[in-house]
This record gives structure tokens, C-alpha cells and sequence, in this order.
């Protein structure tokens, strides 16, 4: 298995030596100097410009030295943005130097790139390979037209976490221990294509050789694209160097970030531990971890905001964290920035993923003692719905095996309120679908006819009206706002998107007495709302329901600023 190449960037001062710098050029990194964002002083921005011009002049000081005596070690150095105040001195820096890398910040656009490969030209710095860093929402959007614009003469992108978090008004940050990171890996793979290599953000749990170790393991086999890893210590880039093998399943150490609001004191820490341990560079380190620059600048841009906030909690199943939707584009997060935008609040969102019914009285009750909920968005969804309307239930046991068993709802007979398939996904890889046969939507269908023949049908649609009946006198109980938002459309088969339909029908009757939200769409070959699996919905069927929620929020808003 091949390694990942290392860009290990460097703590450099007047101390050190040609020992410090030799011991990573054994690693097997590319020595990499920060010319950007680890060269600051955090607390006192007038020091920043001393700062950097000492920082060139240790550079000036390593450069040579390196060249006199480990005359084969590759350099890198990441410069300032081009809109930068200090971009034209470091391009003076680097004036006739020969570099393996150059690391360019902050590249949003074609324009921004190409002002730096004229600058390049301009000031005679030879190059092997000039890396732009992905770390914006702007650069996001328009990284394939970046991609084409020097696709002679650039193959490799790298990807800065912490800056896009800040830019994307994330917080606390996603780091790689969770999925949304991996979202944006995902997406930036899938731009780049087979052809165009990405380089992965760097890892800030310096010591987690666990973590850090399968997290290689896991690139190397599914995320081919990946060829390098910027690293924050030798020990990373050795562990890199020597492909060492990890025996933990990486994916087990994920989770979904998003699903509770935000603790202050949680921001507090990070502050105090940032400037107790900060040595006037960007980055802190506190018990083993990097605390970055950005994560701190987020933290008391939150903490200083000091809005009027309104808590949200939001019941559903994947819908709020769908794997193959951006983070930032997911509906709450639009609809949080639009509430911001509009009133000037903060819209704390907190959400409870259900599978099936009897766990979530529990879940609820644990987040109402840590938060004082405003408004509950219960969500009903139709994967439960279609799954007590079927007469035969596949699901999967405690020990990971598939299974079938008939539904008798009637007679307490039904298997899927056994088995929680969120906490069992977590556990068991699922196996790669098979392709389906011709008569798979035939049978699909008769599943659907047998079981509203004996009745799962009204047993489903019963079962959810005690749910929101629960749900209801619980908000009364506890004064929140309560709104049901209906379930979406499912179209595997012709039938499955008439029961949505007919379903939403009934809840909205149902639901008169409390605010209703219908979630079904029709079919729209314009703006379809779902993928073509016929099960995950489209980005514009999550600005839609955000357009929704606004519309039911804003009102709600208005009389709590009256107040």
C-alpha cells in the first residue's frame, strides 16, 4: 500500500538548528514554513508585522542552511492570501529561490490564482509544485472552475478545515472525528476526479496515534484522490513515512457534531486554555491537541455576539444530518442564517434522531435538563410510516445479520421497534446494495397491498397521531411552541409516493390544532426532490423546507422581540 506524503509544517525561530530541521527530513515530510496564519500574534494584531518580518528572516537563515547541507530536502512555504497586506514582502522573501512546494491561501477564484502564478513569474521563483488551499465557501463553489483554469500546470489542491469552519460560521469546529468533515472531503474528491490529487487538512490531536493511524488507513482505501497529509509533528510524518497500520475501524471514531447546540462554557475553556498556553503564534497546544488560530477567533466572536438566542429542537432521522448534503447547506444551518440575517438573532439548533418511537419520551427529557427548548419541529418521517405499512420487514439484529419478518401491528407483531437501526449502523458496515431485479418494484408493490390489506396502513397512521398527541402535551407541559413538519415524498414506486401523499393528508387534518408544515412535494422534473434512489432528498427540497420553517419561525421571532 502506497504511504501519503507528508507536509509537515514547522515551529521555527532563531533556535533552530540543522539538528531540528534534519530530524524531518528523515520523517520522509517536506519541511514546510508558515508564513500565513503561524506567524501571528493572536491577543496583539499591531505585533503581527514584526512578527513576520522575523519570520522571514529565520526562513532566509533555514533556507540556506538546508541547501548547504541537506542539499536533496524538499521546502515548502505556505505565503500570505494575495489580498493580504504582507503578500508583496513575502514574495520578495522567495525571490530567486527554488521551492518543491508553494502553498497558496485563501484561493476562491480563477482571479485570485492567477495574481499569484503572475507574481510567481514576476519576482523569478522557481516552483515544482504550487499547491491552492481550498478553505473558503466561495472557494468551494467555484472549485471546479479553478480546477480547469491551470489543469496544465496545477494537479494538486489542499484543504484548510479550520478557516473553512470560521468562514462557514461553524461552531464549535468539525474536525476529522466527524462526518460533516468528511462531507466536504467527499465532495472535494468528487471535483477533483482521478486526475487531480488533494491534500488532506492537517490532524490537530497531535498525540492520537490511534486515530491519526487509521484515518491513513482509511484514505489510502477509499479515498484515493488523497495522496498527501499535512502534518503538525515528526511523529505524524513518521507515521505516515512507515504506513503504519491500525487495527481500529476509523469509522467507529465518528459521529455527527451537529446535533446539540453550542455550550458556552465550552467556549469559554477553549479561550482560556488558548491564551494561558498561546506562545505568540497561531496555534495553541493544551493536553495534547492543537488549538487553532480560527477555533479561537470563532470562540470569542461567540461569546462577544452576545445575541438573543432561540432554541430549536428538531425531531427527525436523517434528514438533518444527510450524508451526501454539505453541512452549510443543509436546511437548518440556511435556516439559521436567515433568521440571523433577518433578526439579527441566534438560532441555536438542537436535534434528536429517532429510528423508532418508544426511545424518544427519553431522549427528549435528557435535552430539555441541559436546554431551555423555545420552539420543537417534530418530523414525521415516511421511512417509519412505509415500514409499519409492509407485510414483510427486512431488518438487521443485534448481531449484525439481515433478516425478514412478517408485520402484524394489530397483533403486536412488529419487528421494526426492535431493533434501533441507527445504533446498529454504527456497528455493522452495511454491505454494498446488489442490483436490484425487474420484478424488485413488483414486489415491492404486493408488500404494500398485502400489508394495507390487513390493515398496517391505519395502524400507521394511528400510530403516529398518539406520537404527536405526546408531543404536544409535552410542549404544553414545558411551554414550547410546537409545529409538525409533514413527511416528504418517496418514490421507489409509484405506490410509495400516493401513501406519502395520502399520509401527509392525514397528519394535516390530524395536526389542526397545532401548526402544520407539509413536507410532500410533488415530482418536479425542473426541481426534482429527491436523488435518484428515490429515498434522500435534493438541495433544493432542503432550501424549500428552510423557506418553510422560516415562514413558521419568523412569526414566533417577532413576538418573542416584543416581548
Amino acid at each position: 500500500m502506497n504511504q501519503l506524503q507528508a507536509y509537515q509544517f514547522i515551529q521555527y525561530n532563531h533556535l533552530t538548528t540543522l539538528e531540528d530541521l534534519q530530524k524531518v527530513y528523515d520523517s520522509g515530510a517536506i519541511i514546510c514554513f508558515d508564513l500565513e496564519d503561524g506567524i501571528v500574534d493572536p491577543m496583539e494584531d499591531q505585533h503581527n508585522e514584526e512578527l513576520k518580518n522575523e519570520a522571514r528572516k529565520q526562513f532566509h537563515r533555514l533556507y540556506k542552511l538546508l541547501r548547504e547541507h541537506i542539499a536533496d530536502c524538499s521546502i515548502g512555504v505556505r505565503i500570505n492570501s494575495i489580498h493580504s497586506v504582507y503578500i508583496n514582502d513575502d514574495f520578495l522573501t522567495l525571490t530567486g529561490k527554488t521551492l518543491e512546494v508553494i502553498l497558496l491561501p485563501k484561493i476562491e477564484n480563477t482571479t485570485d490564482l492567477n495574481q499569484n502564478l503572475q507574481k510567481l513569474m514576476l519576482h523569478n521563483i522557481q516552483c515544482k509544485k504550487i499547491i491552492p488551499i481550498i478553505e473558503t465557501k466561495k472557494g468551494f463553489e467555484n472549485f471546479s472552475e479553478i480546477i480547469k483554469s491551470c489543469e496544465t500546470i496545477i494537479n494538486s489542491y489542499a484543504f484548510g478545515h479550520c478557516d473553512y469552519n470560521l468562514n462557514i460560521r461553524a461552531y464549535p469546529f468539525f474536525h476529522q472525528d466527524s462526518w460533516e468533515y468528511w462531507k466536504w472531503i467527499n465532495y472535494l474528491c468528487e471535483v477533483a476526479g482521478s486526475d487531480v490529487e488533494i491534500i488532506n487538512s492537517p490532524f490537530l490531536n497531535v498525540e492520537n496515534k490511534n486515530f491519526f493511524t487509521s484515518m491513513l488507513k482509511y484514505i489510502m482505501e477509499y479515498k484515493k484522490s488523497i495522496k498527501g497529509q499535512v502534518t503538525l509533528s515528526t511523529k505524524q510524518s513518521e507515521w505516515c513515512k512507515n504506513n503504519t497500520q491500525s487495527e481500529y475501524d476509523f469509522e467507529s471514531f465518528l459521529s455527527n457534531k451537529n446535533l446539540i447546540s453550542v455550550d458556552q462554557n465550552q467556549a469559554s475553556l477553549l479561550i482560556a486554555h488558548y491564551e494561558k498556553y498561546n506562545k505568540t503564534k497561531g496555534l495553541t497546544k493544551y493536553n495534547g491537541e492543537i488549538i487553532s488560530l480560527q477555533e479561537y477567533k470563532a470562540s470569542k466572536k461567540f461569546l462577544e455576539e452576545n445575541k438573543q438566542t432561540i432554541e430549536l429542537c428538531f425531531i427527525g432521522g436523517c434528514f438533518p444530518v444527510q450524508y451526501n448534503i454539505l453541512f452549510e447547506d443543509l436546511f437548518h444551518q440556511q435556516l439559521k442564517r436567515k433568521i440571523a440575517d433577518t433578526f439579527d438573532l441566534n438560532l441555536q439548533i438542537n436535534i434528536i434522531r429517532y429510528e423508532r418511537f418508544y426511545s424518544l419520551n427519553e431522549k427528549l427529557n435528557s435535552l430539555i435538563q441541559n436546554r431551555k427548548i423555545d420552539i420543537l419541529v417534530f418530523h414525521v418521517r415516511p421511512e417509519i410510516f412505509l415500514r409499519f405499512t409492509k407485510l414483510l420487514y427486512k431488518y438487521t439484529n443485534e448481531k449484525g445479520v439481515i433478516k425478514w419478518a412478517l408485520n402484524f401491528p394489530l397483533f403486536h407483531v412488529l419487528r421494526s421497534e426492535q431493533f434501533d437501526i441507527l445504533e446498529i449502523s454504527k456497528r455493522f458496515r452495511p454491505k454494498s446494495k446488489k442490483k436490484e431485479s425487474k420484478f424488485h418494484p413488483f414486489l415491492l408493490t404486493c408488500n404494500y397491498l398485502f400489508g394495507i390489506g390487513i390493515g398496517n396502513y391505519f395502524f400507521a397512521v394511528r400510530k403516529y397521531q398518539k406520537e404527536i398527541m405526546k408531543m404536544k402535551s409535552f410542549c404544553d407541559q414545558n411551554s414550547i411552541k410546537f409545529c409538525v413538519l409533514g413527511p416528504n415524498c418517496r418514490n421507489g414506486n409509484v405506490l410509495e409516493s400516493k401513501l406519502c401523499r395520502f399520509f401527509d393528508r392525514k397528519i394535516s387534518k390530524f395536526s389542526k390544532n397545532s401548526p402544520f408544515i407539509s413536507g410532500f412535494e410533488e415530482l418536479n422534473v425542473l426541481h426534482p426532490v429527491n436523488f435518484e434512489n428515490g429515498i434522500h432528498v435534493t438541495p433544493y427540497y432542503h432550501e424549500l423546507i428552510a423557506e418553510k420553517l422560516f415562514n413558521f419561525i419568523k412569526d414566533e421571532v417577532k413576538n418573542s422581540l416584543m416581548k
